[in-house]
């Protein structure tokens, strides 16, 4: 399990206070939400890579690491998002692959990420991935309940919210499709390729992971050189 604060060496900087005063209310706002990115993106990658679930272990241990892997992905994906928005509004540039796949992480952000998909226009997509894997799976659903405390793990829940990504990140553009082209046989024929070869969705599940664990160290990267910057910009050190 990774440790965020052990095996670490820090190196202390400090910033005088002739450069704060220094600081116009632009850059104020600047240093807060850039450190706040930064913690709290660290903080859900630690999370993201502890949560990693085993593969070919359905014990209810693995299935409810699973289950907050999900989460901790979905908010993931949402964090860089957004940080990806206050980076293009305050002029600091995503140079790698993060910005291409922001479309991406954008709509499923909107549709089952920080927001819960109150608008009505998501229930087809919704109805595609439960109808596809519920209603061809032969065994019934599956729930864990803990005998002693609230917790409960709706595990063919968790599945089809999978099948929602899948669909989310293969068709960036899928609520024009569905809106304007009535048309959900595309979308029916790629989930069915998931059961029928899982090999993959593993092979595109993986690759998936990596590109956000990518994603996640650029945008902390960012953070750390923007920071370090505002000083610099004032002509004044961080010591």
């Amino acid at each position: 399990m990774i440790n965020l604060y052990e095996d670490v060496e820090f190196k202390r900087t400090t910033i005088i206070k002739e450069t704060l005063k220094l600081l116009d209310d632009s850059d104020k706002r600047k240093f807060i939400v850039l450190a706040s990115i930064h913690i709290e993106l660290i903080n859900k990658h630690v999370e993201f890579l502890n949560n990693k679930p085993r593969h070919n272990d359905s014990s209810p241990q693995n299935e409810y690491k699973r289950y907050f892997f999900q989460r901790s992905f979905l908010d993931l994906l949402s964090i860089i998002h957004e940080a990806i928005i206050f980076f293009d509004k305050s002029k600091l540039k995503v140079k790698g692959k993060t910005n291409k796949v922001d479309k991406v992480y954008q709509n499923i952000r909107n549709c089952i990420g920080y927001h819960y998909p109150y608008e009505e226009k998501n229930d087809k997509l919704f109805a595609i991935a439960f109808n596809v894997y519920a209603l061809n799976k032969s065994n019934p659903f599956t729930n864990y309940h803990a005998s002693n405390s609230s917790l409960s793990i709706f595990t063919d829940f968790s599945e089809i919210k999978w099948r929602i990504i899948y669909l989310l990140m293969k068709n960036p553009n899928w609520n024009n499709e569905i809106l304007k082209n009535g048309s959900v046989e595309n979308f029916e024929t790629q989930l069915k390729m998931i059961e029928e070869k899982p090999d993959s969705f593993n092979n595109w599940f993986s690759q998936v992971l990596d590109d956000v664990d990518k994603s996640a160290l650029e945008i902390l990267k960012i953070c750390t050189e923007s920071i370090a910057d505002l000083p610099v910009k004032y002509k004044l050190e961080a010591r």
